[in-house]
């Protein structure tokens, strides 16, 4: 459910009318869902040529405990987004999950997780603190890179951190 509900069935178009009118949306996952799709919450795609417009109406979203993983660019540039809460069960996040997420400032990773795609955190500016859970045991290339990170917690079984990782990270 997506209060108001957009023009997709769990998303909200961020259309120039919405944008005009003030509209915030705060998704509200449906409990036994598992896995949350591809481009499910984002209004973009990865190239700025192709003329789609950034989502800059979604500013949370309510995940069930039945989750289990986040799909390759669901929330990609939701740049409204200021806050992630993953709950206990969620395994894997895609690839660029979360990228260009611009106002992303808290991200909370539950111990579930054993796999972060990459660049699923990737331009998410306003992001300066991270805690890797214990279960992750590598993180891919570009997975916090051009972040404004100034502390990362690693787990102890960490064994894995691919190219660019922190690339452009302020500190």
């Amino acid at each position: 459910l997506l209060k108001p509900v957009g023009s997709r069935e769990l998303w909200g178009r961020d259309t120039a009318s919405n944008r005009r009118a003030g509209a915030r949306h705060v998704a509200i996952v449906p409990e036994g869902l598992t896995t949350i799709g591809s481009w499910a919450f984002s209004d973009t795609c990865s190239t700025l040529s192709l003329g789609r417009d950034f989502n800059t109406t979604l500013l949370s979203v309510d995940f069930p405990s039945s989750l289990v993983s986040v799909g390759d660019c669901a929330f990609h540039c939701c740049t409204a987004l200021t806050s992630v809460a993953l709950p206990v069960g969620v395994v894997s996040i895609g690839e660029e999950a979360f990228c260009s997420c611009s106002s992303l400032a808290s991200v909370a990773l539950p111990a579930s997780v054993s796999s972060i795609g990459r660049g699923a955190f990737e331009c998410c500016r306003s992001l300066t603190s991270v805690a890797l859970p214990a279960g992750v045991v590598s993180i891919g290339e570009d997975v916090f890179s051009r972040c404004s990170l100034t502390s990362v917690t690693f787990p102890a079984g960490l064994t894995s951190i691919g190219d660019s990782a922190f690339r452009g990270c302020s500190s």
